[in-house]
């Protein structure tokens, strides 16, 4: 799959240019360019807003109901004969596919925590943040019902043994920081079906100026990647929630998993089927920055 390495190089792509209908544009490289030893278009733009400028993102929790579903749009369970389905040793698997939304008129970080609830008493939880341009949507796979809830049979059609309620009690909102001058270096995906890897390696150069200072004892960075097909529509999520911050002048790398099935880790997440690798012409870094911030 994708017998290629991708190399991003100058500031962490940030200003994310999208619409809204179910697509996500692909973002572009801020104050940089973005290349690729594959011979993947470069692309140029303007760092994303903080929340140090007039047009940041709110940092806010909703829960008001009307308001999430501005955010957040749930699917009917939906069943998937992939790798998913061979982890559990089972012709089908089962989860809720979920469209994010971004209705602010700036880049944030959208972040949503649902609950399927059994009328029997089974209960499962899921959730994720991604990163957004105004008006951009992105769709992604959430819930994984197996790990709850029972089917009545191993077939496409058939249901759950209780009635599944799935709700969001709330989302969040929050800035994206153009925080780190970094390198980014993709390789090919390894493993596997079912527990294939995404090679990413980082080198931090600098912490840019008029950002917050990191806190912790032990400090973590978040980062994200997009996976951009040929129309330049965001086909993948990679995501680092909670990886431990490299110092500025070091390179590491990271094996991320590359599918839904392979993110077993809830600190290494990924909300897409292997069948959307093939399509992806590039990786981009849409955020990284540290998890924990001063206020």
């Amino acid at each position: 799959m994708n017998p290629r390495t991708l190399v991003a190089t100058g500031a962490i792509l940030a200003a994310l240019t999208g619409c809204s209908g179910g697509t996500t544009d692909a973002p572009a490289a801020p104050g940089g360019t973005a290349e690729t030893t594959a011979g993947v278009p470069s692309t140029t733009g303007a760092p994303v807003d903080s929340d140090t400028g007039a047009d940041a993102c709110p940092d806010q929790k909703i829960e008001d109901t009307a308001e999430i579903e501005r955010f957040v749009t749930i699917g009917e369970v939906t069943a998937g004969d992939d790798e998913g389905a061979d982890f559990y040793g089972k012709e089908w698997r089962h989860y809720v596919p979920v469209t994010m939304t971004n209705p602010l008129d700036v880049t944030c970080a959208i972040g949503v925590l649902l609950v399927a609830d059994g009328s029997d008493g089974s209960q499962v939880t899921d959730g994720g943040t991604f990163v957004l341009a105004p008006g951009a949507s992105t769709d992604v796979q959430l819930l994984d019902l197996e790990n709850s809830f029972e089917f009545t049979a191993d077939t496409q059609d058939a249901p759950a043994t209780e009635e599944i309620t799935v709700s969001a009690p709330y989302v969040r909102s929050a800035p994206v920081y153009d925080y780190y001058d970094a390198d980014f270096t993709f390789g090919e995906i390894t493993g596997e079906p079912g527990a294939e890897l995404l090679p990413v390696t980082i080198t931090k150069k600098a912490v840019k100026p008029g950002v917050p200072e990191a806190v912790g004892a032990i400090r973590f960075d978040d980062f994200d990647i997009q996976g951009i097909d040929a129309d330049g529509t965001v086909v993948a999520t990679f995501q680092a929630i909670k990886s431990v911050a490299i110092e500025v002048g070091e390179t590491t790398t990271f094996e991320l998993p590359a599918t839904t099935a392979a993110a077993r880790n809830t600190d290494f997440r990924a909300y897409h089927p292997a069948s959307v690798l093939d399509d992806i012409v590039e990786y981009r870094a849409v955020r990284y920055q540290p998890k924990v911030m001063e206020e």
